[in-house]
């Protein structure tokens, strides 16, 4: 039993002291309790921060990927004016999220995505006219391409076949500028990067087509040189491929297959037609408009294939006038057709500058 002195002296006294104990423990728990209320709002706000940046995000670059891919269908329908603003409006799209503190978003991809859309409005600035720009539009996407792939995406496909697409478009403009001896080995850079990426996949559709557009080309500049025996060979080339492609092509790439196969007639046509050989050129033309006739729907031809179409005519009018003697005959009825293409042609683009 406790001496009477320590005890209390009353009831009173006892509940002071209960009291005393307690309210230092009441005030830690309640301070636990507000710390804890505190961090599960900072991290509520965080993760609706973090939400919200990452929709944004990802907002911005659906809206890019469909301005481009808008492009392309304007492109494809030669509604140049058009489809240069919406290139344009992907490129600022793609750019800011590559200038932006990203998260949870692959840095190179976006980057590739960005030079794709450089490479299509050089495309289309050139075919206004503005070769300055578009040469500037290639260079960027170049040196940036040229980063990447001595950087994370070094065997990369994608980083590949778009550098491979650089050179070949720088090489065009040289050619634009008198200066094929240097188109050649840009022309040859492409042709290089092309074969590699068709080594690792023969059965790509796209490598195929690409690859026989540079033999094209090269092939042209190997002509303007007078190289005949290389541009004979490349022409060739180019040939076996297209053939392969309009052979072997996918049923929802049939027009665009047969359309490209047909280049090569007005190649070799060109090709004799250099060598002098008018009647062997003049054939070449026939057969081409023969392949046009038989295995291409007039209707369901893509309209950027229209003018060629209707250009293979006028080339061939032009063979005949320089025969002798002249069927104006075949010269009237291939005009007569050139013009039904380029009617057709209107009717089916607003592109006003592309009409005149």
């Amino acid at each position: 039993q406790k001496d009477p002195s320590d005890r209390y002296a009353s009831a009173g006294d006892l509940a002071d002291a209960l009291d005393e104990f307690l309210r230092p423990a009441s005030f830690r728990i309640s301070r636990r309790m507000l710390v804890g209320t505190l961090v599960t709002l900072l991290l509520a706000i965080a993760s609706a921060s973090l939400v919200a940046r990452l929709w944004k995000q990802s907002s911005i670059q659906d809206r890019a990927n469909a301005h481009f891919a808008e492009a392309n269908q304007l492109r494809e329908r030669l509604e140049l004016q058009k489809s240069l603003l919406a290139y344009k409006q992907a490129h600022d799209e793609y750019e800011s999220l590559i200038d932006a503190n990203l998260l949870f978003v692959n840095r190179a991809r976006l980057e590739l995505a960005s030079c794709r859309n450089m490479i299509q409005l050089a495309f289309v600035l050139e075919k206004l006219g503005e070769i300055h720009d578009a040469d500037e539009a290639i260079h960027d996407a170049h040196t940036r391409l040229d980063r990447l792939r001595n950087g994370k995406l070094r065997d990369d496909p994608e980083c590949l076949e778009l550098l491979a697409e650089t050179y070949h478009q720088d090489a065009r403009y040289h050619v634009k500028k008198n200066e094929p001896k240097h188109a050649l080995q840009l022309y040859d850079k492409a042709i290089k990067l092309r074969e590699t990426l068709l080594e690792k996949d023969r059965t790509n559709s796209n490598y195929k087509r690409d690859l026989a557009r540079a033999y094209g080309y090269i092939a042209d500049t190997q002509l303007a040189l007078n190289d005949l025996k290389a541009a004979e060979q490349s022409y060739a080339t180019a040939q076996h491929y297209r053939h392969q492609l309009a052979a072997n092509h996918p049923a929802h790439d049939h027009q665009d297959a047969v359309c490209l196969h047909a280049r090569d007639f007005d190649n070799w046509s060109r090709f004799f037609l250099w060598q002098g050989d008018l009647q062997r050129a003049k054939n070449s033309a026939r057969l081409g408009l023969e392949y046009y006739k038989h295995n291409i729907d007039r209707e369901l031809l893509p309209v950027k294939y229209l003018s060629e179409r209707a250009d293979a005519h006028v080339a061939f009018a032009e063979l005949e006038l320089d025969s002798n003697p002249v069927n104006h005959h075949s010269v009237n009825q291939a005009l007569e057709q050139a013009q039904a293409e380029y009617d057709l042609l209107l009717e089916r683009t607003t592109d006003d500058q592309f009409a005149r």
